[in-house]
C-alpha cells in the first residue's frame, strides 16, 4: 500500500518487501510551550522525560522508550501486530500510535506504560497514521488515505467527529504536527509537484507553502516556543536536518553528514535538543543533537530498525482533567473536573475557565458548579457565565487550608438540549486553569461529552436484548426491594453503543423499558417478550403504538403457615394469584425479624407449563421476590411461596410478625395489609419422661438438645450399677421425642438378658449436660 514519497524510511532495497518498513510513520513531537511559559525559562535538565520510538528489533514493530541519555530502554508493547508512529499526550500520561492489529492501520491510544490500549479509528478501506494531539488535548490530527490520496484529518479524543481538513484529491498531505498554541498545523505535501512544508490553520484554512524549494522537504515539527520549525530536506543532495525560523522561514542546516539519511526530527520539551532517526549503511537508529548542530549522541544501537521518535513533555507539578461524560437528550449530566496530587503544592486559589458547546449544553441554574470532595469545607466558590459557552469558576481558601491529595475540584451540572441528536459531542475545555495565579504549574486536559443513544433493555451492554438482560433486571427488582440493588453491568463496563460506562440514572433508564420511571418486574416481562419477538418495540420507544399493560383482573390472597413453633421450623408465606387472568409479572416484599427468622428460598409451583422467571434476595430483615414471564402465567402455577426458617440459636421465646410491605402485579401497586404472627420457643437440653412407664419389656426415652452434642443414655439399678449404656453418637439440635427419634431401650442389660422388675434410673449425658429420671419395669 503506497504511503507517498515522504513515507520512505530508507532506500535499502533489502527492505522493499516490508510495507511497514517502507512506510515512514512520523511520531508527533509534542510542543511544550505550556511548560516553558509556566517555568519562565528553558530547562537544560531533561531528567524525567522519555523518548518513545518504534522498533522491529523483536521481529514486528513494537514501541519502546529510552531516557534522553540512551539508558533505561523499556519495551511497551509486545503483540503480533505492528505498532508505529508513537506520540505523547500533552501530559505525558498517554501514548497515541497506529497499529495494523485489525489489518489496516488504525489509530490507538494507551497509557504511557503500555497498558490499556484502545482503538480510536476503524478505517477498513485505507490506513490511518501519524497521530498528533493538540496542546490542550481536545483534538487529534492524523493522516489517512481512506479517500485514495493522503489527507490530514482531525478527530475528538474518543475517535468521534473525524473531519478531513485538506481535501486535495490527487495529492498527498501527510504528517501533521501542531503549533504550540494549537492554532495551526505544520505538514508535508506534494500539492506543488515536489514535497514542501506547509502550515495551515487548525480548521484547515489558509494553507501556506513555507519552504518553496525544488528539493524534497518533509517531516517537520514546530519548536516548543513556536519560533522555529525543524524538517528534513535533500536540498544538499542527501536528506539532512534543517531549522528555519517562523519569522523569515530561512533554513539553516543542523546535521551535516555524508552517506546518511536523517528523518523524523522532534524537539525536546525545552527546545534544547532535537531527537531524530538516522540511517547509515542500512542501519537506522535514534540520535539526539542540539539545534545548532553540536553535541550529537547516538541513543540506540540495535541491529533492528529504530525510528519515529517522540519526546515526552516535562511532568507538570499537577494535572487538571475534565472527565469524559455522556448523557441522554433532555436529561442532565454532571461533569467532574479533577486534579492529581496537590498535597505539597500549597494551592489555595484556583481559577477555571470552562468552555462548552452552548447549543448542546446549558449550565443548570445560576450556580451549576459545586465544590468537589477535595475542596476543604472552609473554601469559597464563586462562578459566573459571562457569555454562552463559557463558565468561570473561582475557588479560594485560607493559607491554613490548602488542597491535600487528589480528587474532584468541581462538578459542573449541565442540562442537555432536548433536540440533541445521539452521537453529538461537545468538547469541554479548560481555557483557564490557574493555580495560585500560575505559580503552581499544571497540565490541563479537555473532556468530551457525548449524547447517548440508549439501547433500551440492553442492561448487559453487548448490543443485544435477550433473556439474560431480563434476568439482570429481575435481580435488580428483587434486590432493590430490600434496599440493596445490584449494580447493572452497563454501570461498570462500557456498552458497545456508548463511550464509557453509564451513570446510575442512565442505567436505570435502559432497564425501564415500559417508561414508567421505575424498574419493575414488568420490565423483565417486556424484555422476555421482545426476546421471543412477541413485541418488536418497547413502550418507552413508541408509547403511542406500544401494547397496553395487562391489567389485573381477579383477586389475590396472602396466607402463612408454620410447621411448628420450635427452632428450625419452616414458615411459608404464599401469594395465591391463581384467580388473576393475564398475569405476567409480580413483586412482593416481606419484612421480618432477622434474629428470629431466615429467608430460605422462594418458588412458584404447581404449573405443568413453562415456569416464570423468578429472583429473590434477602437483606437485613427484608426479602424481595420478583417474577416475570413472556406469556400469561397459568393459574396452576401462579402461586408464589416464600419460605422462612426459624432461628436455631434463640435463648428466649421470640414472637413477631411477617408483614407484606410491597405488592405489585402487572405493574399495579397494592396495599396488601398482610401480617402473619409467629412465636418461637427455643430448645433446652433436657431429659423427659420415658414412655410407656411402667413398661414391659421396652420403652422410649425422649430428650431435647439446645445445641448439637454427643449423646449417651446410661441406665442404672437403684444401687448404682450400670445396667445398660445407649451410645447415640453426635446429634443435632432439636427434639427427640417421638418413637422414631427418642432413645429406645429393649429392657435388656449389657449381656442381652432381660432385667428384673423394679425401679431403674436413666441418665442423659449431652456435652457437659447431665440429668436423671426414674422409670419402672413391671412384669
Amino acid at each position: 500500500m503506497t504511503r507517498g514519497l515522504l513515507s520512505t524510511r530508507h532506500t535499502d532495497d533489502a527492505h522493499a518487501g516490508d510495507r511497514r518498513m517502507k512506510t515512514q510513520r512520523i511520531g508527533w513531537a509534542l510542543v511544550a510551550a505550556l511548560f516553558l511559559g509556566m517555568t519562565g525559562s528553558a530547562r537544560a535538565d531533561l531528567t524525567g522525560t522519555k523518548i518513545v520510538f518504534d522498533s522491529n528489533r523483536s521481529g514486528n514493530y513494537d514501541l519502546y522508550t529510552v531516557d534522553p541519555d540512551g539508558t533505561g530502554l523499556t519495551q511497551l508493547t509486545n503483540t503480533a501486530a505492528n505498532e508505529r508512529s508513537p506520540s505523547y499526550s500533552p501530559d505525558g500520561g498517554r501514548i497515541y500510535f497506529d497499529s495494523d492489529a485489525s489489518g489496516a492501520a488504525n489509530i490507538y491510544v494507551m497509557n504511557a506504560d503500555g497498558t490499556n490500549p484502545v482503538r480510536l479509528t476503524t478505517t477498513a478501506g485505507g490506513d490511518d497514521g501519524a497521530p498528533a494531539v493538540s496542546p490542550d488535548g481536545s483534538k487529534i490530527a492524523f493522516h489517512s488515505n481512506r479517500d485514495a490520496s493522503w489527507e490530514i484529518y482531525v478527530m475528538d479524543p474518543n475517535g468521534a467527529g473525524q473531519t478531513n481538513l485538506t481535501n486535495t484529491a490527487g495529492f498527498n498531505d501527510q504528517y501533521p504536527r501542531w503549533s504550540p498554541d494549537g492554532q495551526s498545523i505544520v505538514f508535508a505535501t506534494n500539492r506543488d509537484t515536489d514535497w514542501e512544508i506547509y502550515t495551515m490553520d487548525a480548521d484547515g484554512q489558509n494553507p501556506v507553502n513555507r519552504t518553496n524549494n525544488a528539493a524534497l522537504d518533509g517531516s517537520a515539527a514546530s519548536s516548543p516556543d513556536g519560533t522555529q520549525i525543524v524538517f528534513n530536506s535533500d536540498r544538499t543532495g542527501e536528506k539532512e536536518l534543517f531549522v528555519m525560523d517562523t519569522a523569515t522561514y530561512n533554513p539553516s542546516q543542523v546535521v551535516v553528514r555524508t552517506g546518511s539519511i536523517e528523518n523524523v526530527p522532534v524537539w525536546a520539551p525545552d527546545g534544547t535538543r532535537i531527537v531524530f532517526q538516522s540511517e547509515t549503511a542500512g542501519q537506522i537508529d535514534i540520535y539526539a543533537i542540539d539545534p545548532a548542530g553540536t553535541n550529537e549522541v547516538q541513543l540506540t544501537t540495535d541491529v533492528g530498525v529504530d525510528g519515529s521518535p517522540s519526546w515526552s513533555p516535562f511532568p507538570a507539578a499537577t494535572t487538571i482533567t475534565v472527565a469524559n461524560t455522556q448523557g441522554q437528550a433532555a436529561s442532565s449530566v454532571a461533569i467532574p473536573i479533577a486534579i492529581t496530587d496537590a498535597t505539597s503544592l500549597s494551592v489555595t486559589g484556583i481559577s477555571l475557565g470552562i468552555t462548552y458547546d452552548a447549543a448542546l449544553l446549558t449550565p443548570t441554574g445560576a450556580a451549576p458548579a459545586t465544590a468537589g470532595a477535595l475542596i476543604p469545607a472552609g473554601w469559597s466558590i464563586q462562578q459566573n457565565i459571562p457569555t454562552a459557552g463559557l463558565l468561570q469558576v473561582s475557588l479560594a481558601g485560607g493559607f491554613g487550608e490548602p488542597l491535600v491529595g487528589s480528587g474532584v475540584l468541581v462538578n459542573v451540572a449541565f442540562d442537555i438540549a432536548v433536540a440533541a441528536t445521539a452521537g453529538a459531542t461537545s468538547v469541554v475545555t479548560l481555557t483557564q486553569a490557574d493555580l495560585n495565579e500560575g505559580q503552581v504549574t499544571s497540565g490541563e486536559f479537555a473532556g468530551l461529552f457525548t449524547v447517548l443513544n440508549l439501547v433500551y433493555g440492553d442492561v448487559t451492554g453487548n448490543g443485544a436484548v435477550t433473556s439474560f438482560d431480563a434476568s439482570w433486571v429481575l435481580e435488580y427488582v428483587a434486590t432493590n426491594a430490600v434496599g440493596d440493588p445490584v449494580t447493572l453491568p452497563v454501570e461498570t463496563s462500557t456498552p458497545v453503543w456508548a463511550s464509557s460506562p453509564l451513570s446510575n440514572a442512565d442505567a436505570i433508564a435502559v432497564a425501564d423499558v415500559d417508561g414508567d420511571e421505575t424498574v419493575g418486574a414488568v420490565d423483565a416481562s417486556l424484555i422476555l417478550q421482545h426476546d421471543v419477538e412477541l413485541i418488536t418495540e418497547f413502550p418507552v420507544e413508541a408509547p403511542a403504538t406500544a401494547p397496553s399493560r395487562a391489567s389485573v383482573v381477579g383477586a389475590y390472597g396472602l396466607s402463612g403457615v408454620a410447621s411448628s413453633t420450635r427452632p428450625g421450623a419452616r414458615i411459608v408465606v404464599t401469594l395465591d394469584a391463581s384467580d388473576i387472568g393475564d398475569l405476567l409479572a409480580g413483586e412482593l416484599r416481606l419484612d421480618f425479624d432477622p434474629v428470629a427468622l431466615r429467608a430460605v428460598t422462594a418458588y412458584m409451583g404447581g404449573s405443568e407449563g413453562p415456569a416464570p422467571m423468578l429472583a429473590h434476595h434477602a437483606y437485613e430483615g427484608r426479602v424481595g421476590v420478583a417474577f416475570a414471564a413472556a406469556r400469561p402465567i397459568e393459574a396452576a402455577g401462579s402461586s408464589l411461596h416464600v419460605v422462612f426458617e426459624a432461628a436455631r440459636d434463640l435463648d428466649d421465646v421470640r414472637s413477631g410478625v411477617i408483614e407484606a410491605s410491597r405488592l405489585r402485579l402487572n405493574g399495579a401497586t397494592y396495599e396488601p395489609g398482610f401480617r402473619f404472627a409467629y412465636s418461637i420457643e427455643p430448645y433446652r437440653t433436657r431429659l423427659m419422661a420415658n414412655f410407656p412407664n411402667p413398661f414391659n419389656p421396652e420403652t422410649w426415652i425422649p430428650f431435647e438438645l439446645s445445641d448439637a452434642a454427643d449423646v449417651t443414655i446410661h441406665i442404672y439399678s437403684v444401687d448404682g450399677r450400670v445396667v445398660r449404656t445407649l451410645d447415640l453418637g453426635a446429634l443435632a439440635q432439636g427434639m427427640y421425642a417421638d418413637g422414631s427419634k427418642a432413645a429406645y431401650w429393649n429392657g435388656r442389660n449389657a449381656n442381652g438378658e432381660h432385667v428384673s422388675s423394679g425401679v431403674y434410673v436413666y441418665e442423659l449425658r449431652a456435652g457437659e449436660h447431665r440429668s436423671v429420671r426414674r422409670m419402672t419395669v413391671l412384669k
